[in-house]
């Protein structure tokens, strides 16, 4: 996981800095601008940390850092390899993070790498303890009969807690284990002598607690001598001490107490007289690190072999000490080195050092009390960085070692995204000229171009598949230990938009074409229903294009229609007929009742005019057949309506209609459904059911529905919100609340309100690309639109969602370039010199420090002052390096390379052609045809420049350029063609250089 922190110097606007040129002539002059100097070299990067490491408990936490950046740094944090860790977004320099519970016993430890400039600056080491494991046993202890038993304990842990359970005696039998039990035995104890042994339980070999067992011995014969004490287990403390034990003679027998090891003292050779009540003993201090047990035993002294004894059983915990260490963190070299580590250890306290890598060697490796632990990091061949460990008790040492730094890579830029239609895409790998490397994609649907293995420096260019998946998906290109990310878009449904929809022709025909709006992953096919409708041979296609059609010259009297198909929209063609006569009805609208009847319609036309007639309704019947010739009589036959609900019919003569409305024989029902535009019912609204002059109002309910019933039929319509609608055959129909709305577009420009300029408006969700200018009214749907305003010198885009009838008024009278050229205008030289003297440092002021000396350089040269004017043209050519870092506007970039191409400079335009984030931002422009334009512009300059620098190479460098200008002939290609005739002779020039590549290969 990886956080970039923002760049320490600020974002602006690039300034085109020879729009003066071209706007005033200079480019066309002979004279060749000085070489400026060079900007001062960058500082090396260098960071310093709050603290070199933390240690965190067991719980769930979080941390920080103060991070301090000196020079000209842009760095990364990022955790290898360990997902306990998650770093948050830096914020002023400080870098948290948050860590989540360690439930595992054993303490964890992981490093924060910092990085910049293809190295690693710092690490900071962060360690979180174990989780506290406790144990405890039911039930501690057991008395056992001499014929010995069986049973089981319950083992109760904290959660992750891993236990092991020992016997201490071999009379003892551990049968089974569970995760929460273990059962057990206990042989038979055929000598007179109770006995005592012990179950230990350990976790990471630390002894958390015991179960004992006390035995019987077989009974014996009475002795004479009987005696008592109290058998359960005694707890010592490590530093031990004396005490003395209770017993009960009744018989008064001098007793033996023996112990079975020599750190338990018995006084006065553990004899007790007879009498006595009680003895006593010393345990001695334990210096060792684990638990120790001691068994007593009492019997009648004098006996070789006691007929009867008790057993006392002593436990002594371990000895507590404290180990630290003289040094958290060793920095090694990348050929590695020989190292000592101080322990300082409490007297007695044994430990032991373990390392968890292989390349870190011990020597002396463990000790008692206060010691050194030698060691050797050996050398490290890989160009990565490498962290191990060093444990000693509860305490670590982190060695990080550095790789390699013959060859440091680093990739310009680090990722890229691509919709789902995928593409070509390149990356920078910056690295020393010796330096070999490879480029490997780890991603199936990635492949690498051949030429992408070679020396440093050197570009990679990859491909990337069409993703025809629905989600989306990331993939990665390793270059030695970096690693570049492609991520890209999972596939949506594709629409096809038609602007227009349809076109009208007469008899003649005609050529045209219309346009294909969709995604650009979308494949579709423009596909003619009708054979007098030619579509072009490149109607095949995918994305936005434009389909170009012929209609052939049309025969016949009557009207036809044709469809072109692309996806699921149609383009609808109508052709008039040759129409060699027309005619004139004395009516145009026959009103009948139900019953039916026959009527005379007269006909005017030329004496030599043959004409036809013809209804498509079967109750509309022609008399006298359906042909004429010249002027009269035509009868009609309307038969019975037989329905309740009116209908009407179209009688068509030559080129005139009569329209035919006859009355139902009963009631009419009529019905509306209301909704919005996204589909859902509307409940509530208020709807008018118009009769003739009678109004019936009613009100929809949850499923938007609004009825009414007639008893005759006067003209039956409806009305909503004042919008007011013929159902005409329809009896239901549903009504959309939201139309077109008229949209007012007003510019606030300057304080004169000037209105020049041009207004484009975009909505790729309806397909629609609007050219207008300042001050007009445009029918727009319901929508958000990208509202953009240009003229020569600024583009300003602004976003707008429309809901009805309103007002847009783009105000960029504001913007610093509009405030600047006010200045130019009113001709204030004043001002202008005042904001120079302002704005005096290129990289604090950014975007202002260009825009003064831009509008006062053209002031200076409309006055003939040329000196002036170049010494601060001369000035803003010197800080390339800063412009280019900017947020770069295409327009400013075409104006500034057709300078340079004036001035010959193809050597620098082929380098500023080459910065991947033009190359990116220029390939991204696909909407419409202003887009097509500055991508055709920027891609001319960039075949005309490598085409140069490709003569001037030496062969091996001339293969790259050629490749390079493949790819760029290919990104041509995909341009609309109406981009590429409205630049003929660019374009006629980039047809000859593609003539001359395509001849040598």
């Amino acid at each position: 996981m990886a956080i970039h922190p923002n760049r320490t110097i600020r974002s602006a606007y690039f300034i085109s800095l020879c729009l003066v040129l071209t706007s005033i002539g200079a480019c066309q002059q002979n004279r060749q601008p000085e070489t400026s100097e060079a900007a001062a070299s960058p500082q090396p990067c260098r960071l310093d940390l709050s603290a070199p490491s933390a240690v965190h408990q067991a719980e769930a936490g979080n941390g920080s850092l103060k991070v301090t950046a000196e020079g000209d740094c842009a760095w990364t944090a990022e955790v290898s390899d360990s997902e306990w860790i998650e770093l948050q977004q830096p914020q002023e320099n400080e870098l948290t993070y948050e860590i989540t519970a360690n439930t595992s016993g054993s303490a964890r430890s992981a490093a924060i790498s910092f990085k910049g400039e293809g190295r690693i600056l710092r690490t900071f080491s962060v360690f979180q303890e174990g989780a506290r494991c406790d144990l405890a046993v039911d039930p501690l202890s057991a008395n056992v009969p001499a014929d010995g038993t069986t049973g089981s304990l319950r083992i109760t842990t904290d959660t992750n807690c891993q236990w092991t359970a020992e016997r201490k005696v071999d009379w003892i039998q551990i049968d089974s284990f569970d995760i929460d039990r273990i059962s057990y035995k206990i042989q038979p104890n055929t000598g007179a002598s109770a006995r005592a042994g012990a179950i230990q339980f350990l976790i990471d070999q630390k002894e958390m607690g015991s179960f004992w067992v006390f035995q019987e011995g077989v009974a014996q014969p009475s002795t004479g001598c009987n005696f008592s004490l109290d058998t359960a287990p005694i707890s010592w403390r490590a530093k031990g001490g004396s005490a003395e034990i209770a017993l009960r003679n009744e018989d008064k027998c001098l007793l033996q107490v023996t112990s079975d090891v020599d750190w338990v003292e018995l006084p006065a050779e553990g004899l007790v007289p007879p009498g006595a009540s009680s003895f006593s003993y010393r345990v001695l201090p334990n210096s060792g690190s684990r638990a120790r047990t001691a068994v007593l035993s009492i019997a009648k002294a004098g006996e070789a072999e006691p007929q009867f004894a008790a057993r006392l059983v002593l436990v002594q915990d371990a000895r507590t000490c404290s180990v630290r260490l003289g040094q958290s963190r060793f920095d090694v070299l990348p050929n590695g080195s020989r190292l000592s580590l101080l322990v300082k250890a409490d007297p007695g306290c044994r430990w032991k050092a373990e390392s968890d890598a292989s390349w870190i060697w011990l020597g002396k490796a463990e000790g008692d009390g206060d010691g050194e632990v030698s060691l050797e990091v050996t050398a490290n061949q890989t160009g990565g960085s490498r962290i191990g460990t060093i444990r000693v008790a509860d305490r670590a040492l982190v060695i990080i070692q550095r790789g390699q730094p013959s060859c440091n890579l680093a990739l310009k830029p680090e990722s890229s995204a691509f919709g789902i239609g995928g593409g070509g895409g390149t990356f920078a790998v910056k690295t020393q000229d010796s330096c070999d490397w490879k480029a490997q994609s780890q991603t199936d649907w990635i492949t690498i171009d051949e030429d992408s293995r070679g020396l440093s420096p050197e570009r990679v260019h990859f491909t990337v598949e069409e993703n025809r998946g629905i989600a989306p998906r990331t993939g990665t290109i390793r270059v030695g230990e970096n690693i570049f990310s492609v991520t890209q878009n999972g596939v949506t449904p594709c629409f096809y938009a038609l602007r227009p929809s349809h076109a009208e022709y007469d008899s003649h025909g005609g050529e045209n074409s219309f346009r294909v709006s969709t995604r650009d992953y979308c494949d579709w096919q423009a596909r003619s229903d009708v054979s007098w409708i030619q579509v072009a041979a490149t109607a095949d296609s995918a994305g936005e294009a434009f389909v170009r059609y012929v209609v052939e010259p049309h025969e016949g009297t009557g009207s036809r229609t044709g469809t072109i198909t692309v996806g699921d929209s149609s383009f609808v063609v109508i052709q008039a007929g040759r129409l060699p006569c027309s005619v004139d009805l004395d009516r145009e609208l026959i009103d009948m009742e139900a019953a039916g009847a026959t009527f005379s319609v007269s006909v005017t036309t030329r004496a030599n005019c043959v004409w036809s007639a013809g209804s498509p309704e079967p109750w509309i019947q022609l008399d006298q057949g359906a042909e004429g010739s010249g002027s009269g009589p035509l009868k009609v036959t309307i038969a019975a309506n037989p329905n309740a609900e009116p209908r009407e019919g179209t009688l068509r003569i030559l080129n005139k209609a009569l329209i035919v409305r006859q009355a139902g024989t009963g009631r009419y029902h009529y019905n509306v459904v209301v909704r919005d535009r996204d589909g859902n019912f509307l409940s509530g609204t208020k709807v008018t059911f118009h009769n003739g002059g009678h109004k019936l109002t009613q009100t929809t309910d949850q499923r938007g529905s609004a009825s009414a019933t007639f008893e005759e039929n006067s003209g039956i319509a409806y009305s909503v919100n004042g919008t007011k609608r013929s159902f005409g055959d329809n009896r239901k129909l549903v009504h959309l609340m939201e139309t077109e709305y008229p949209v007012a577009l007003s510019l606030v420009i300057d304080e004169e309100n000037r209105m020049d300029g041009t207004i484009w408006i975009r909505s790729q969700a309806a397909g629609i690309e609007m050219k207008t200018t300042p001050g007009t009214t445009v029918q727009l749907p319901y929508g958000t639109y990208y509202i953009s305003y240009e003229n020569e010198e600024l583009i300003h885009t602004e976003v707008h969602t429309v809901r009805g009838i309103s007002r847009i008024v783009i105000d960029i009278a504001t913007m610093p370039n509009v405030y600047y050229r006010n200045l130019y205008r009113k001709n204030n030289e004043l001002g202008l010199r005042d904001k120079v003297v302002a704005t005096g440092d290129a990289r604090r002021d950014g975007f202002p420090y260009f825009l003064a000396r831009y509008w006062l350089a053209r002031l200076y040269w409309d006055r003939d002052d040329r000196n002036a004017a170049t010494d601060l043209l001369e000035d803003l050519f010197s800080h390339r390096d800063l412009w280019m870092s900017m947020n770069i506007k295409p327009h400013y970039v075409v104006a500034y390379l057709n300078c340079l191409e004036y001035r010959g400079a193809h050597e620098l335009i082929a380098d500023i052609c080459e910065e991947e984030p033009l190359i990116q931002q220029f390939n991204q422009l696909r909407n419409g045809e202003r887009d097509a334009y500055w991508r055709f512009q920027f891609l001319y300059h960039r075949i005309k420049a490598l085409d140069r620098m490709a003569e001037q190479a030496r062969e091996f460098k001339k293969r790259r350029y050629r490749k390079r200008i493949d790819r760029a002939l290919t990104w041509i290609a995909e341009l609309p063609v109406e981009t590429l005739n409205s630049n003929p002779v660019r374009y006629q020039e980039l047809k000859e250089i593609k003539a001359r590549l395509d001849k040598r290969s």
